[in-house]
């Protein structure tokens, strides 16, 4: 998906890859630059950073609206992420600062970008996305851009298999794909890769 969202920022211009992006945008924020900073300073300031570069990248893979707190707090919650008002209001000031810095992008950026923006997407017949129960809600949205009106979208995935949280995959994400998709589930009851011993345990 990665690949696909590339291709759509970098049909209207060039594009930069920097995958440290944020942290480069962090370094010119003096409550998170480390710069210059020692002892017990610096590290109050690199775990504040962490939280920070942490809770920017979650807002971005779950399309969290950056004005709504309540949707903040409930994503903190959800992904266990130790974040206080100070972490969340810099979030949100290093998120802005993200999406206006267009000379250059990072990984979340590839998906976030496009969808956030609406922009033009190529529409294919068909798409197949394996283990989507690892997907995150900007992913789907992305999937759901390449699908258009009239392509067909395979997601074959397990919502028991979910184990992706902490690198903020939706745990939701296969119910949300049936319900965006109408999508018509096909068990695989069938398995070729361990004896029916194995299953039964």
């Amino acid at each position: 998906l990665h690949t696909a969202g590339l291709r759509i920022l970098s049909k209207n211009r060039k594009v930069n890859i920097d995958t440290n992006k944020l942290s480069k945008i962090a370094d010119w924020m003096p409550e998170l630059s480390t710069y210059n900073v020692k002892g017990k300073q610096y590290a109050i300031i690199a775990e504040r950073r962490q939280i920070v570069l942490q809770l920017v990248s979650a807002l971005k893979s779950s399309l969290t609206n950056s004005n709504d707190n309540n949707a903040i707090n409930e994503l903190i919650e959800t992904y266990s992420i130790d974040a206080e008002d100070i972490h969340i209001r810099l979030a949100k000031e290093l998120l802005q600062k993200s999406i206006a810095k267009t000379s250059s992008i990072d990984f979340d950026d590839m998906i976030y970008l496009p969808v956030i923006n609406n922009m033009k997407a190529p529409t294919y017949d068909y798409i197949m996305v394996d283990e989507s129960q690892d997907l995150n809600l900007a992913q789907i949205e992305l999937v759901k851009m390449l699908v258009g009106e009239k392509g067909r979208l395979v997601a074959v995935g397990d919502s028991k298999q979910s184990i992706y949280g902490f690198r903020l995959a939706d745990s939701k994400a296969m119910f949300r794909i049936q319900g965006n998709f109408n999508a018509i589930e096909l068990p695989l009851s069938v398995c070729y890769r361990c004896p029916k011993s194995h299953i039964e345990l």
